[in-house]
């Protein structure tokens, strides 16, 4: 439904007029998605060859799946691992049952928790501890919407914060941001 969404919305910005701020919050949006759908492709990818390569049955299938579940944070990479599980257990085909649930489970923590806060937090110039909280507070205030949400609120929530003249709103900017020679 997103996708036809934006397939139908006109060229152009979607907030139009002289925001400054609203340009900026729409770019970052813009980032944080091609992003999201790159890391997402390599991760299904990943999955995909390494299921594969065990000789599991609709390897690529899950590989697909591992994209689509890598846009929830956290909770999608889980599931994405323990679909193919009883495939994997119940098919005597496998090569090797322990390859099948290790790589792909291997690829999904390491983008998840490494490859994936480290890009985000270099291209949003946000902090991988304040993209993990803001994950933890915004899931644990609207749960799996929040959770999804997270890291785009964040990057809005740091451009709002510095746009604002406030020392509070200095401080917390100081506190989420990465680089402070950067804004």
């Amino acid at each position: 439904l997103a996708v036809f969404i934006l397939l139908e919305r006109p060229e152009g910005r979607t907030i139009q007029g002289d925001h400054v701020m609203m340009a900026k919050i729409e770019d970052m949006i813009k980032s944080y998605i091609a992003l999201k759908t790159a890391l997402s492709f390599v991760t299904g990818l990943l999955v995909a060859i390494a299921l594969e390569a065990c000789n599991v049955k609709m390897g690529i299938i899950f590989g697909f799946l591992s994209f689509l579940l890598n846009f929830i944070p956290s909770v999608g990479s889980m599931i994405a691992i323990v679909l193919p599980i009883p495939i994997i257990v119940l098919d005597d085909n496998v090569s090797s049952v322990t390859m099948a649930i290790g790589l792909p489970s291997a690829v999904q923590a390491y983008v998840g928790n490494v490859l994936e806060p480290a890009v985000f937090g270099s291209s949003l110039n946000i902090t991988a501890m304040a993209v993990l909280l803001g994950l933890v507070f915004f899931g644990a205030l609207w749960g799996l919407p929040g959770a999804v949400l997270s890291v785009p609120l964040l990057g809005a929530i740091k451009i709002v914060l510095h746009h604002t003249d406030h020392p509070i709103a200095k401080y917390f900017l100081m506190m989420i941001r990465e680089d402070a020679s950067i804004p």
